[in-house]
């Protein structure tokens, strides 16, 4: 948030996360006339490290909500909110004040959308892939081959042709 302040500007009655959050949202279009996307990468990260500790676990959900509250209140000033993570928790309210949340995991139109697919891979990673291939003393294709063993596979919708690398 500091960074955004020192960016966007801050305000001193804006004393709690929630409201520094919502500040930043606001005054990113204001100076920009532009609606703000919002990334959150992982956003079940800090609840699966908490998951066996109750009072940590409770604190991080109170703190997550209290952002996420933020995101439907902004929504005027959002054009776009895409959150990531591997686990679903519906049960701990987290997403409560949150509606019309679109989950596309498991839409065919966006199955490639969280993952690498092989393609890609080899397209961004080539020039890693032949020194691993050089390291590992295999050819670069048996080095694709062993990568497509080890982390290939994994499909966000049935019968779908193209696995992802995980």
């Amino acid at each position: 948030l500091s960074l955004w302040e020192d960016r966007w500007g801050s305000d001193a009655v804006e004393g709690t996360l929630s409201s520094r959050f919502s500040g930043v949202i606001r005054r990113a279009y204001e100076n920009t006339g532009k609606q703000a996307v919002v990334l959150i990468d992982e956003y079940d990260k800090p609840l699966l490290q908490a998951i066996l500790n109750e009072p940590l676990l409770e604190e991080y959900r109170s703190i997550l909500k209290a952002f996420y509250e933020v995101l439907k209140s902004s929504d005027r000033y959002l054009r776009f909110v895409f959150l990531t993570g591997v686990t679903k928790f519906a049960q701990v309210s987290v997403f409560s004040d949150l509606n019309q949340l679109n989950d596309i995991s498991r839409d065919y139109d966006y199955n490639t959308l969280c993952g690498i697919t092989k393609a890609e891979l080899i397209e961004t990673f080539t020039p890693e892939i032949f020194r691993l291939a050089t390291v590992e003393k295999l050819t670069f294709e048996e080095t694709v081959l062993s990568l497509e063993k080890r982390y290939d596979g994994y499909h966000f919708c049935e019968d779908t042709a193209v696995g992802l690398f995980n």
